[in-house]
This record gives structure tokens, sequence and C-alpha cells, in this order.
């Protein structure tokens, strides 16, 4: 140990002059020094002391080992480096090159800072700053995350939705890329440029291809639907059921002013009118008290809610006509002879006869 003086406790207290320049000196168990002044210190196995410890003048740091006013023991230094590469100043604990501004400069460092104030650490490939917030360049987490806004991918994350672009939870998306995830309260929706589902649940859909089957119990409005894009199908527009063979005239069934409109091999009838779908079945029209109305160059048949009902005509001008029901016979009375024919004419409720020479 070089020094420049050194004093010892004795009865007579003198102080031994040691000359200038660096020399070596070794104390052992030697008696006490109330004071002890040294220029530098090496090789020191241990230091015990009992008084104050300190450096010399301030401008040349160092140290301080001292009691306090509650008589606890400080150690005060400008910095310690100890054995690992870890040094120690008076705001970080670091390895290699302090560093608190990012990441740090090589793959080796660390720095834990804080200056009382504002705290965070720094590594090679993350670190986090004095907001609490973590930026790294992997994160591997094996636990729940939990977070009101934030950057995965390229997707953002909000306090309501998650999405990618632009957020847009009104309808379709502004870009194609776009798509939202949005939830709030009791509302959630889906939005992407092509199409969307509301918080009431609706899809709404530029086009649509569904594999499996559709099932509802609500109305389903607009557009048209079709069995096939081609060949034979059932198309359903807003006017009217077409079925279409994949050869021959096309089956229409349309909705008019007069009632239901059907066009079968270009030959159109209108009616109120229903079959007992059997092949060959009869052909039924309900009763009713008038005929509709008129169309210019048709005319209607339908059936007078008489008792019992009658069958009428009524022709484009609106003009009502009884269909004459006629039957055929031999013979009878007023008849022109035995074995002469005869037909029998119905008009309302009057028969009338009119015999093979023209006879009423």
């Amino acid at each position: 140990m070089a020094g420049t003086g050194l004093k010892k406790q004795q009865p007579q207290k003198r102080r031994v002059q040691r000359p200038s320049g660096e020399q070596d000196m070794t104390v052992g168990s030697a008696p006490r020094f109330s004071q002890l002044s040294v220029r530098d210190i090496r090789n020191v196995q241990s230091i015990t002391s009992h008084a104050y410890i300190k450096s010399e003048t301030a401008s040349r740091g160092g140290f301080a080992l001292y009691k306090d006013a509650n008589n606890r023991s400080i150690l005060s230094v400008d910095m310690i480096q100890v054995r690992g590469n870890w040094k120690i100043n008076a705001t970080s604990i670091y390895t290699g090159t302090e560093d608190h501004s990012g990441y740090t400069a090589n793959a080796g460092n660390i720095t834990i800072y804080s200056d009382a104030s504002n705290a965070s650490i720094h590594a090679k490939n993350f670190y986090i700053n004095e907001s609490g917030n973590m930026t790294a360049q992997s994160v591997t987490l094996t636990g729940a995350v939990t977070a009101t806004s934030g950057a995965i991918g390229g997707w953002t994350i909000n306090s309501t939705s998650i999405y990618t672009g632009t957020e847009d939870h009104a309808a379709y998306t502004g870009a194609t890329g776009d798509i939202t995830l949005y939830a709030a309260g009791g509302n959630a929706s889906i939005h992407a440029n092509k199409w969307y589902i509301d918080i009431n649940g609706k899809l709404f859909a530029n086009t649509g291809s569904f594999a499996g089957a559709i099932s509802s119990s609500a109305t389903i409005t607009g557009g048209i639907f079709q069995t096939a894009s081609s060949g034979q199908r059932i198309v359903i527009d807003g006017t009217s059921i077409s079925y279409i063979p994949s050869s021959g005239a096309t089956t229409v069934l349309s909705g008019t002013a007069g009632g239901l409109l059907i066009s079968l091999d270009c030959k159109t009838i209108n009616g109120h009118f229903f079959s007992n779908g059997a092949s060959g079945g009869s052909f039924y029209m309900e009763e009713r008290a008038n005929a509709d109305g008129d169309f210019g160059g048709y005319g209607q048949f339908w059936t007078k809610s008489t008792a019992p009902c009658r069958a009428w005509f009524t022709d484009d001008t609106g003009v009502d006509h009884a269909v004459c029901i006629a039957t055929g016979g031999t013979g009878g009375s007023g008849s022109a002879g035995a074995g002469n024919q005869y037909v029998e004419i119905r008009i309302g409720t009057t028969k009338y006869k009119v015999l093979h020479d023209g006879t009423v």
C-alpha cells in the first residue's frame, strides 16, 4: 500500500512521514490507527474500520463508508465494478456499454436503469421503456394476454375492434384488404369490402355461393333466386316465378292486377284456379259474385256464385255472358218423332230443347 502519511494511536501521538512517491506498505494485524490517509489502495484482502472512510477530495471520486444520523452503515461510491463484467453507477446496473435509449448495441449488453423518476430495461433484442411499453423483435407468451390497444402483425387492436387497414363498422369497408371485427357493449358485427354482418345479424354481400341448405323463418327480400345458373331451373325474381326446362317453352307465373297470370307454351290464361294434381284430373275455378277487371284483348271465364254455381264468360268490354250447358238425347215429348235427335240447352234455370230440324 502506497501512502503519504500514517498516524498511529499511541500514548504519545506522532505522525509517521513516508517518502514522496508511491511505495508498497503491508498492514496486517498491526495496532489500530485512528486515521489512515492513503493515495491508492490495491491488492487489499480486507479493510476493517470503526470510523469514517471517504475519498480525500470530491474531485477524485472514490467512496465513503460512514454512519448516518440513525447510526446506519452507509457505503457511497461513484462506481462499482463487479467480477463478471457488471458495473454499477448512480443510475444503472449494466454489462458492456451502458445504454438506456432503446436496444443495446451488442448482444451481450443489458442495462437496468433508474434515475429516481424514470426506470427502464434495455437489451439487444428487447427493451421496456420508461412508460412500461415493451418493444421486442419476437415474443413467446404462454399465459393470458390482456390489452385494450396494440398491434399484432397487420392487425390493430383497440377497446372495441380488431381490424386491418382502416377501422370501419358502419357497412362495407372502404378498401379491399380491410376487415373489422367489432364489439361494443351489446352490439357486435363483422365488416369487409364485399360483405358484412351487421349488429342485427343480417348478412349483406355483393354475391354469394352456398354449398349447404339455407333455412330461414323470416322473409327473404330482393334480388333473383334460381336453383341453377343454367339449364333446367326455377327462377324467382321480383314479379314472377319461372320454370325454365332444358329445352322447350318456359312456364311463367306472375302477379297481375286481376290475379295470377300463367304462361304455358306461349298461351296465356288469367284467373283464380287450381288443379287436383293428378294427371288428367279436374280443373277448378273458385266461385265469385262478379268478374275481375277488364283487359283489352282478353276475355275471362269465371264461376258465378249462384246456387248451384254457374259458368260465365265476360268479354273485354265488360259484358257478362252465361255459358250454355248442352246435353244430347233422342225422342221425348214434343219431338218430331221417335228416334229423332235433339239438344237440350240450359240458360240460367230454364231448359230449351233444340230438335234436329231446328225447332225449339
